[in-house]
C-alpha cells in the first residue's frame, strides 16, 4: 500500500517536472527568438542608412 502510494507520487512528480522543464525550454527559446529579432532590427537600422547614403 505505502509502496504503491510512493510510486504514484514519484511518477506524478516526474510528470510535473517534465512539464515544467518543457515550459521553461519553450520560454527560453521564445526569449532567445525575441532577442534575436530585436538585435537584427537594431543592426539593420544601424547598417542600412550608411548603405543608403
Amino acid at each position: 500500500m505505502v509502496i504503491s502510494m510512493t510510486k504514484r507520487n514519484y511518477f506524478n512528480g516526474m510528470r510535473s517536472a517534465n512539464v515544467s522543464v518543457r515550459f521553461q525550454a519553450t520560454s527560453v527559446i521564445r526569449a532567445a527568438l525575441v532577442l534575436f529579432l530585436v538585435l537584427t532590427l537594431t543592426a539593420s537600422m544601424y547598417t542600412v542608412p550608411p548603405a543608403l547614403f
